[in-house]
């Protein structure tokens, strides 16, 4: 292997570690507000959020590795915040508006 080929697979595994990891925490506050909002409107706008987080996550983890590879990092994603929403619970937030 070249030297210019393992520095580009270290910072495409640096740029996947790091895209995945802010994904993981977006995607766990905004389960949060979904499950805060269970009977509010707001639900709809929170969950056509979560759907674009998601299709940006796999389009830019796409410009470093495979289609397959992308499609199994977004379920593994999803499968570890469930898992950290079972098992270490959710902050709940207030679904009532007030003004200052």
């Amino acid at each position: 292997m070249k030297v210019r080929e393992i520095k580009n697979g270290g910072k495409v595994i640096i740029n996947v570690f790091f895209e995945t990891l802010t994904f993981i925490f977006t995607i766990y506050l905004i389960s949060c507000f979904l499950i805060s909002f269970q009977q509010s409107f707001f639900k709809i706008l929170i969950s056509c959020l979560n759907i674009s987080v998601m299709a940006n996550y796999k389009t830019s983890i796409e410009k470093d590795v495979s289609r397959r590879l992308s499609n199994l990092l977004l379920i593994a994603s999803v499968i570890l915040i469930g898992i950290i929403i079972y098992k270490y619970g959710y902050f709940e937030v207030s679904n009532t508006i007030t003004k200052f």
